[in-house]
């Protein structure tokens, strides 16, 4: 008999909100105005990473300021979602059906404390999704790839990691979720889904599918 899931922890950007052509435009022009030519691989290793951590990244093959890339990326992406940012297609509908299920719903991200309450106040004003526990990159003494933001979520809505899934969009993350024992399944954007994934997740097109994949493993451990 398979292990019945409890509990789906969202990753926040690139899986939760279409935010990632805002962090990829942020990073293309910050680094440009600081006259370099932002690499491609230095973009892929920052998907599912802290801002501060991509940044010490890029300062260190650019030789340039961390802080002072970190303050003008923050800069022009606050700009860029001015008017706010979508949530990623699907998703209110994901989070409705999980509810319906009896899943508890938490979130973790790699994202500062400061802009995921941002960022979860839109989509609970707009959008009525709220998540029962939240995990910032803040609340965590290591972030993605190591498992300490999904084993705290799983711990904040007192579910055992094993009747955990993760919903996530980068390589990083996903690596994260396995290393936590959670039933890892990938969603990738545009962004992401040609890079190199960790074995053992499952990926799919939608969050829609990834909702019908849990759907499925819960109906089978019934049996």
């Amino acid at each position: 008999m398979s292990t019945p899931l409890k509990a789906v922890i969202f990753d926040l950007d690139g899986l939760a909100v279409d935010s990632e052509p805002y962090h990829v435009q942020a990073w293309y022009q910050a680094v440009a105005e600081l006259g370099g030519e932002l690499k491609e691989e230095l973009l892929a290793y920052g998907f599912g990473r802290s801002v501060k951590e991509t940044a010490e990244m890029i300062a260190k093959e650019y030789g340039v300021d961390a802080e002072a890339l970190v303050e003008l990326r923050n800069k022009l992406f606050d700009a860029l979602t001015e008017g706010g940012i979508p949530p990623r297609e699907g998703l209110v509908a994901a989070v409705e059906s999980l509810r319906k299920m009896g899943m508890a719903v938490a979130l973790a991200s790699s994202g500062t404390s400061q802009y995921v309450s941002k960022v979860t106040k839109q989509l609970s004003v707009h959008y009525g999704i709220s998540f029962d526990y939240i995990v910032t990159r803040d609340d965590v003494t290591r972030g993605k790839p190591d498992p300490e933001p999904f084993l705290a979520a799983a711990r904040g809505v007192g579910i055992e990691a094993a009747y955990c899934a993760v919903l996530e969009d980068a390589p990083t993350g996903a690596l994260a979720a396995r290393r936590a024992a959670m039933t890892c399944i990938v969603v990738p954007n545009e962004h992401t889904r040609n890079l190199e994934f960790p074995g053992g997740c499952i990926i799919v097109s939608t969050l829609t599918e990834a909702v019908s994949y849990i759907a499925t493993i819960n109906a089978t451990a019934a049996q």
